[in-house]
């Protein structure tokens, strides 16, 4: 079989590649056919995007009609009114609408966004296709991004919902697919969790269902058979690991492979600097330490499951859900461990020390960098506290000198008859009384400044309960703590 079949990027059928079934394509096809909801949320390159092409192709064929939105092809550099109509004019272009969606969506300006969706499902996709029909989002991990779309899986679950008071809904539903959890979907804690739909399972290939692999190593079939084996040993059947190593060997052209062959081919292709370019181990790296909130303690619950502890399974676990997520661990009965050796070895002992050594090193640069800056920020308030002090002194300064003169000058034009006596008097009581307000005033202001002055002092004796801070960052409770006081310090308008 040509080499070129083997698919390590996109889907299978852009590829030109050949197909693997497994049991998630007759779990899907089956929930799609009765109707319901349904999601496939696991690691990248697992084979989503395929199985959602292959899934809509049998659709088609049974009368059911599909729409594939691929969220990326919308993207994230929109408004959240680009956005929604970006997803009516996919289903418009897919299903062959007589309405236009553009103009539909104008003349309906009024209403919300959601709103607006919803009476256009109802009122014109319902209507004009009387077939069922199933919505396929892909990519939905870049809603993560956007602070509006927690909209929009509410009103896909409230179509679900709206199916006991509007019957047409039944005949409409969605299969969301991408790199995330249920929880990710909705996150305002304030709102219902996203939970309905089935969740689909997409594992790896199995031996059987791996064997059409076998075909495209161009070896004698016993040949084949015992090195797709070998491959299998260090992949797991992880769909893109296992294609990937498959192409690197057809590429070869050789007509014997050893174990020992087939296992430099893995260290040439995976290991050492190879590691840093292949995208699939980019991914898992990334998952876990730039997406992960808690990275340290995904590392060690992952370092404890390839140390070998028997570490369960926890649904409500953040760090567990995204090391599946990554599709680093997977489950074996309600335990975690290992997906594949490959991943074992790339993500070993020494690199989860190196980067839980970065990790605590980022946190104590964080802790210096935020002592610089308090003290910056008290230099700061310092200067321009004393600034507003001089300048009120003199104020009142200028103020006492020019009464002294009104004095005076007033004695000397009452003496010579200029002033009258009376007026004279009346003048000096009111300058008097403009004085004492000014001295008032002032005096109240300078005791707010240095009131001021003292409260900084405070804090800058504050920012120097920063410095222990350092000696906590061995625990993670100890880092996030640290944060939270470093801010709070140094931004207390935060704690509001």
């Amino acid at each position: 079989m040509n080499p070129i079949t083997f698919t390590t990027g996109g889907t299978v059928q852009a590829g030109g590649g050949f197909y693997l079934a497994r049991q998630a394509d007759a779990d899907l096809l089956q929930l799609c056919r009765e109707g319901r909801f349904a999601y496939i949320l696991t690691a990248r390159q697992m084979g989503k995007s395929s199985l959602m092409v292959r899934t809509a192709e049998e659709l088609t064929r049974q009368n059911i009609r599909a729409v594939m939105i691929d969220l990326t092809q919308i993207g994230t550099q929109v408004t959240p009114d680009q956005w929604y109509l970006g997803l009516l004019a996919m289903i418009e272009e897919q299903l062959l609408l007589s309405t236009d969606a553009v103009a539909w969506w104008q003349t309906h300006a009024h209403l919300g966004l959601t709103q607006r969706l919803t009476k256009f499902l109802q009122e014109v996709l319902l209507r004009e296709i009387t077939d069922p029909v199933v919505i396929f989002v892909d990519e939905i991990d870049t809603t993560l991004s956007l602070d509006f779309t927690d909209d929009f899986f509410a009103a896909i679950r409230s179509y679900y919902n709206a199916r006991a008071t509007a019957p047409e809904f039944a005949r409409l539903s969605f299969v969301l697919i991408g790199v995330a959890t249920p929880g990710d979907l909705i996150r305002d804690p304030q709102r219902t969790p996203f939970n309905i739909g089935q969740r689909v399972d997409l594992a790896d290939f199995t031996r059987a269902e791996a064997q059409p692999l076998a075909d495209g190593l161009q070896l004698p079939a016993t040949e084949a058979a015992r090195v797709l084996d070998r491959v299998l040993h260090w992949t797991s059947g992880h769909p893109y690991l296992t294609q990937r190593l498959c192409q690197t060997l057809a590429d070869e052209r050789r007509s014997h492979w050893t174990h020992d062959d087939v296992d430099r081919a893995v260290e040439r292709t995976f290991f050492g600097a190879m590691s840093e370019q292949d995208n699939n181990l980019q991914f898992v790296r990334d998952m876990l330490t730039k997406r992960a909130e808690d990275a340290e303690g995904v590392l060690k619950t992952y370092r404890a499951v390839r140390n070998g502890q028997r570490i369960p399974d926890d649904a409500q676990s953040l760090n567990k859900s995204l090391l599946k997520l990554s599709g680093l661990l997977r489950l074996e009965g309600n335990y975690l461990r290992v997906s594949n050796l490959l991943y074992q070895i790339v993500f070993d002992e020494e690199w989860v020390e190196k980067y839980l050594k970065l990790i605590n090193d980022s946190d104590k640069e964080f802790l210096v960098n935020a002592i610089g800056l308090a003290y910056k920020k008290s230099r700061e308030l310092h200067k321009e506290a004393l600034k507003k002090v001089m300048i009120f002194r003199s104020l009142m300064y200028l103020t006492l000198v020019l009464a002294s003169l009104l004095i005076v000058s007033g004695s000397r034009w009452v003496l010579s008859g200029i002033f009258d006596r009376g007026m004279y008097f009346i003048a000096v009581g009111i300058g008097f009384l403009i004085v004492s307000v000014i001295l008032f005033k002032g005096k109240g202001q300078i005791f707010q400044i240095v009131q001021k002055l003292q409260n900084q002092m405070d804090e800058i004796e504050g920012h120097l309960t920063l410095l222990p801070l350092v000696d906590t960052l061995e625990t993670q409770e100890g880092r996030i703590e640290s944060r939270k006081k470093a801010l709070d310090i140094i931004f207390p308008e935060y704690r509001k």
